[in-house]
């Protein structure tokens, strides 16, 4: 009926090419043509299927992951302050100074030595020691260690505190350091 001639105009190959030729010159097309501006396709199909689709962040409301952070005891915190105790009272009083930079560790009793959790006084001579990061998340069988003599002070009389009885709800470890006295040379 109708004689179908192929439009040489819009092909690159002979009618009679072989099937093989023809799949090479689309691959090469594809490849020059499509490659190059691939990203740019891309782009506008996303942003097109953002417009077709809506805003998602108003239809949607993610699912909040609930994780088990385990027994109370993980989220509290041991409490230490450091002080100067310039009158040697023992209690931090408004006039003497917080010490910064103080360096603590938390060990176990029975292995002082090994790996431990150290931790510095702030500029307001606190350090806030993770109950997590203990074993079972409980001070039983943990020990406090004040590491290094403060500059300008005495080293405490009591460097390390045993955490067995300590309650951090309740508690807070305590070092008033005595300023050194010159005149004892």
């Amino acid at each position: 009926m109708f004689n179908q001639q192929p439009d040489k105009r819009h092909s690159a190959l002979p009618a009679a090419a072989p099937r093989s030729l023809m799949s090479l010159k689309m691959k090469e097309w594809i490849e020059k043509h499509i490659k190059q501006h691939l990203p740019a396709l891309a782009l506008a199909a996303l942003i097109w299927l953002m417009t077709a689709c809506g805003p998602v962040a108003e239809t949607v409301t993610p699912t909040p992951i609930q994780a088990d952070p385990g027994p109370a005891e993980c989220d509290q915190r041991v409490l230490v302050e450091v002080w100067g105790d310039l009158n040697g009272d023992g209690v931090p009083d408004p006039d003497e100074p917080m010490l910064a930079d103080v360096l603590l560790m938390i060990t176990k009793q029975e292995n002082p030595t090994e790996e431990g959790i150290q931790l510095s006084t702030g500029d307001n001579g606190r350090a806030n020691f993770p109950t997590r990061e203990l074993e079972n998340c409980l001070t039983t069988g943990h020990q406090l260690l004040f590491l290094r003599q403060v500059a300008g002070y005495e080293f405490p009389a009591q460097p390390v505190v045993n955490l067995d009885d300590f309650d951090p709800l309740n508690d807070a470890i305590h070092f008033g350091l005595l300023p050194v006295n010159e005149d004892s040379n």
